[in-house]
């Protein structure tokens, strides 16, 4: 379930992404008064599907709340680590879905960001093991 939602929350990213690209020159020509009939109505539309874009993440995001506490989180990425461990998009979404959930003093989250360092050493690889040298006290 968690990697569907990833999945699907880079859909959404990528979309909003494409359309943000479509509005600027929109957006130019609204400000310097030069925009059409034809280019008020696609930016119209094009604000709605944003819109309607973060509606739909704000309720995926609500869902996955609900179910990802920090036991939940642990038990199904010690289940899944083994077959996962060489895959840095795995490892990778579990470190932040850890970090965001604030699941970082349990020994798994440890387990996660070392072996991701060590697959592929990274500002963000090298900051949950700043996470991990923080919670040591080091």
């Amino acid at each position: 379930m968690f990697d569907t939602y990833d999945d699907v929350t880079a859909k959404l990213q990528s979309m909003r992404n494409a359309i943000s690209d479509e509005l600027n020159p929109l957006l130019e020509a609204q400000e310097a008064g030069t925009l059409d009939a034809k280019g008020e109505k696609r930016l119209k539309n094009d604000e709605i599907r944003i819109s309607n874009y973060d509606g739909i993440q704000e309720s995926m995001d609500n869902t996955i709340a609900k179910i990802a506490d920090c036991p939940a989180l642990i038990q199904l990425y010690t289940k899944n680590f083994e077959a996962n461990k060489d895959s840095e998009e795995w490892l990778a979404r579990a470190a932040n879905r850890l970090d965001s959930k604030d699941c970082t003093s349990d020994p798994m989250y440890a387990k996660i960001v070392e072996q991701l360092h060590s697959l592929k050493p990274s500002a963000r690889s090298a900051y949950f093991l700043g996470i991990l040298a923080y919670n040591k006290g080091d």
